[in-house]
């Protein structure tokens, strides 16, 4: 449908961007300890990231998990400020 046709480009950035998500998680997890800081939204928050972080915990009990909740243009703002 053309609604589709128009959300479609935002649907696959967003899968590129959880896969590169992943990989940056498997390399960081690989090291077996250290600080995880992760930024969502809260739909995010609420629905996707509680099994991800209650799994990644389990897997992971050395690393420090730091979530922080925000609106898409606050967690931008984040993540160029480094």
């Amino acid at each position: 449908t053309e609604p589709g046709e128009q959300v479609l480009p935002v649907i696959e950035r967003l899968l590129l961007e959880a896969e590169n998500l992943k990989r940056a998680a498997d390399d960081f997890a690989s090291a077996g300890s250290g600080r995880l800081r992760i930024a969502a939204t809260h739909s995010q928050a609420r629905y996707a990231l509680p099994p991800a972080v209650r799994d990644f915990r389990a897997h992971h009990p050395d690393v420090s998990l730091h979530l922080q909740q925000g609106s898409p243009q606050q967690i931008a703002k984040l993540l160029l400020e480094g």
